[in-house]
């Protein structure tokens, strides 16, 4: 089924284009001339992982054109692109400092995908490779072909995919639950903080106030030593209470008690 390769660029190949016939095809040649290199160009074509090229300036690529009778068309999975036509084309590459990419027949699909369909088309193994037929999949089909209960188990697999479907969704749904009691708690025990605060009408506001008079302690001390100061100052009553209610007003913006303080140091200054 595979009719032409064509490798570009990976390892120590250049570009290698490979012309395959019906048949048996032998590829023979002496230890290091690259048989090892063809092959896992073969396997990139199914979800293999490409590694160094031979310029890193240059995509790396391997692509391959297979062919297939009618018969055999119930291999090939129905998100194939263009499944219907008797040829697909499927081209894997890697450009220069980006990620590999895998097309069918034009149409990007992931690494996974190949890998489900070159298990169906191609079994590519050598001396340390597993074959196929230990596959523990794979036997179970044999078997079940030679039983003829090919139709039972295809149903068994429909069943057990909606199985695994609903288990999934009950895992989702106590999931949910869980995050929902969880929520539920963590709310509760909000609500509880805030009741045992006691927290009144206004009091967001009361605190503001407070917090900017600490923030002006500071001031506020030195404006209080600066009116004692003017207090013990040679000049008039009027003079000295006025200077040190101006004092007073500037330190007591946000303290209500020394704003007083200022209003009494200028009423003062009025009476004498």
């Amino acid at each position: 089924m595979l009719e032409e390769i064509v490798v570009e660029n990976l390892r120590l190949i250049d570009r290698l284009p490979v012309t395959l016939h019906p048949g048996l095809n032998v590829i023979s040649g002496e230890t290091g001339v690259g048989k090892s290199m063809f092959l896992s160009a073969v396997g990139l074509l199914f979800g293999g992982s490409m590694d160094e090229a031979m310029d890193p300036a240059r995509e790396a690529r391997v692509e391959g054109r297979f062919r297939w009778r009618p018969e055999d068309r119930h291999l090939i999975p129905d998100s194939i692109p263009d499944r219907d036509e008797s040829e697909m084309v499927v081209r894997v590459c890697r450009k220069p400092g980006g990620a590999q990419r895998c097309y069918l027949n034009g149409s990007m699909v992931s690494r996974r995908e190949l890998t489900a369909l070159g298990s169906r088309l191609v079994d590519v193994h050598g001396q340390r490779d597993m074959q196929r037929l230990l596959a523990p999949r794979e036997q179970v089909a044999v078997l079940d072909r030679f039983a003829g209960c090919e139709d039972a188990a295809l149903a068994f697999a429909d069943h057990h995919a909606e199985v695994e479907r609903l288990r999934e969704t009950a895992t989702r749904r106590a999931e949910t639950e869980r995050s929902l009691r969880d929520r539920v708690e963590l709310l509760r025990f909000q609500v509880q903080e805030l009741d045992q605060a006691q927290l009144q009408t206004g009091e967001l506001a009361d605190l503001d106030r407070r917090f900017r008079i600490v923030s002006h302690a500071e001031e506020t001390l030195r404006a209080l030593s600066k009116m004692t100061g003017l207090l013990e100052d040679e000049g008039t009553a009027a003079e000295c209470l006025g200077q040190a209610g101006a004092v007073l007003q500037r330190a007591g913006e946000d303290d209500d008690e020394v704003s007083e303080l200022a209003d009494r140091c200028f009423n003062l200054a009025e009476a004498v």
